[in-house]
């Protein structure tokens, strides 16, 4: 079987889109270069502003936080916002309803990401789910440590093109 020459096909064989083509021939200076010329281009294209600032130094009451989102949505209009997306925090949740309460077409809406994690955290501290992850860690640590098992499991995977890099154990971060 003879392969054919498919220079925009990545190490998975799946094409790859201009980005990560342009990435490819541009070495890299660190992970924040690629951010940077990311940004750099969606700016260009969409002449976005950068409205970035450090507010470690100030204090994150509801008040504070209010006028600096009002700031940037008089700065951008409010005609381009179509809502304002944060974590529960009470300073920040605050904000966001004094916000939306002024500008009434733009949506007050809790980040789903912090969501799922709130409610996940929520079920990981049931006791039936510590004896659930407590014999999963079991099975996980079975097969890294027994390199017969390990070699099966890895070859049973691979015959089912199973990929993700094995069994993981579960580790509470925060």
């Amino acid at each position: 079987m003879v392969r054919q020459n498919n220079k925009s096909k990545g190490k998975a064989g799946r094409k790859q889109d201009e980005v990560w083509e342009y990435f490819e021939k541009k070495a890299l200076k660190s992970p924040s270069h690629f951010l940077g010329e990311c940004q750099s281009e969606i700016e260009d294209y969409y002449k976005i502003e950068n409205y970035q600032k450090d507010y470690s130094s100030s204090h994150h009451t509801g008040e504070f936080l209010t006028s600096e989102i009002k700031t940037i949505i008089e700065k951008i209009s409010a005609k381009k916002f179509s809502a304002i997306v944060t974590d529960n925090a009470a300073n920040v949740r605050l904000a966001r309803e004094l916000v939306t309460q002024e500008y009434p077409k733009i949506l007050n809406l809790r980040c789903i990401a912090h969501f799922i994690n709130s409610i996940t955290k929520s079920i990981l501290d049931h006791s039936i789910t510590t004896k659930i992850l407590a014999a999963c860690n079991t099975i996980a640590k079975f097969f890294k440590t027994s390199h017969i098992c390990h070699n099966l499991l890895s070859e049973y995977a691979k015959n089912l093109e199973i990929e993700g890099g094995g069994l993981k154990c579960f580790i509470k971060t925060r």
